[in-house]
């Protein structure tokens, strides 16, 4: 199983979450054109269920691969999701990342295609529940900052509850585009 340890993901929402650990786990097994991938994922995540009590979870596929992010925390996580996205690069073409913008600034302002669909996927597998946007381009991504080889950014719903705070990380890894979002939701 390839593991993506990324201590540096980790150390973007420190302070966010304190004493998290972010984990992704990819394999071209668990792609969406592989039959029978999603039980293989969640049999993995069943084991690691019986390994860690306390962790939050997001899958996501593209054709060629497929896994899942780990959010792991010491204390209370019931204020805390994630969502984790990943996405052949070459896939997400500008026109349909164009759509899923309520405005050619937001489009404008991300540092690619694959990073804006993936931002916006994650983000909204990140909130969860009641408040979560029916669509796509109900959430706005902004923010976005250059650090290292991540781009950093922020993720709110355009309906503005001031109580869901999301934020995110994109980067690209030879062909894929990955995405992880955090939301923290304080009432």
């Amino acid at each position: 199983m390839a593991l993506l340890k990324m201590p540096q993901v980790s150390s973007l929402f420190a302070e966010l979450l304190p004493h998290a650990d972010i984990e992704i786990f990819v394999k071209p097994e668990w792609g969406a054109n592989v039959a029978g991938s999603g039980p293989l994922i969640k049999a993995k995540l069943q084991e690691l269920a019986q390994q860690t009590k306390a962790f939050k979870s997001s899958v996501s596929h593209n054709p060629s691969l497929g896994g899942f992010a780990l959010l792991r925390c010491q204390g209370d996580l019931s204020n805390k999701a994630i969502g984790f996205d990943t996405e052949e690069k070459l896939r997400i073409k500008p026109e349909i990342a164009r759509r899923v913008c309520e405005s050619a600034a937001e489009y404008e302002a991300a540092p690619s295609a694959a990073a804006l669909w993936c931002a916006k996927e994650a983000a909204f597998k990140s909130m969860r529940g009641p408040y979560q946007p029916k669509v796509l381009p109900f959430i706005e991504v902004s923010g976005w900052k250059k650090d290292s080889h991540f781009e950093t950014f922020v993720a709110r719903p355009r309906h503005n509850f001031e109580f869901l705070k999301t934020f995110g990380v994109t980067w690209n890894k030879d062909s894929y585009q990955f995405a992880i979002a955090c939301c923290l939701t304080h009432f």
